[in-house]
């Protein structure tokens, strides 16, 4: 997935990868800290998942508003279709048989293309508060992006096998370098696991 984005750069070198996902990562932060904090100290705690709920619905400002979130949409929708797409393929037919989804049969290609679409389609008819999606999403989708998938590439090629990465230090310095090698992942997909669990929870079972 991530070469959707490394690919079209300009000069595809580490560098500029790594540019690109700094600047990318502050970009979004920066946008989300605009928005959200003073959000937060105009409604405190009776801020909605969805703060454009917060403001009046005829209010011009608030429309225009909307307006761009549904162009972002728009915009963003066609790169996670591939990337759900692609994923999707590699874990159904993995294995010697597997094959890129660009060169798979055409009924593999429109039949995974076609149920992901109205899947997706379907959830936007049947759910009517976007504040309760975007927090599932965020929840389960972000948190394992973020906090989960990456510690745990990190102990897999760092060790080449868990028994390796969780197997007791020989010597002192092994246990120097497996406290920054195996410690702090693992902290960090615990704290993870936790934000995941608990933010779920408050989405699904707390009623406002």
């Amino acid at each position: 997935p991530a070469s959707l984005i490394f690919n079209p750069l300009r000069e595809p070198t580490c560098e500029a990868w790594d540019a690109t996902a700094r600047f990318g990562l502050m970009a979004a932060v920066s946008i989300c800290m605009l928005l959200s904090v003073p959000g937060y100290l105009t409604f405190g705690v009776d801020t909605n998942s969805n703060i454009l709920t917060n403001y009046p619905v005829d209010d011009p400002l608030v429309i225009a508003c909307r307006c761009i979130y549904i162009v972002v949409m728009t915009l963003v929708y066609p790169m996670s279709f591939f990337v759900c797409r692609h994923i999707v393929n590699a874990v159904l037919w993995r294995g010697d048989s597997h094959q890129a989804i660009q060169v798979v049969s055409p009924a593999r290609f429109y039949g995974l293309t076609a149920a992901i679409f109205v899947s997706t389609v379907g959830v936007t008819l049947v759910v009517r508060d976007l504040g309760v999606v975007m927090s599932l999403t965020g929840s389960l989708g972000a948190v394992n992006l973020a906090f989960v998938f990456p510690p745990a590439c990190a102990l897999k090629l760092a060790h080449g096998s868990w028994q390796r990465a969780f197997a007791s230090p020989k010597s002192v310095l092994e246990a120097k370098i497996k406290l920054k090698q195996v410690v702090c992942p693992v902290l960090v997909m615990i704290f993870g696991v936790c934000a995941m669990v608990s933010s779920v929870y408050e989405t699904v079972f707390v009623v406002e």
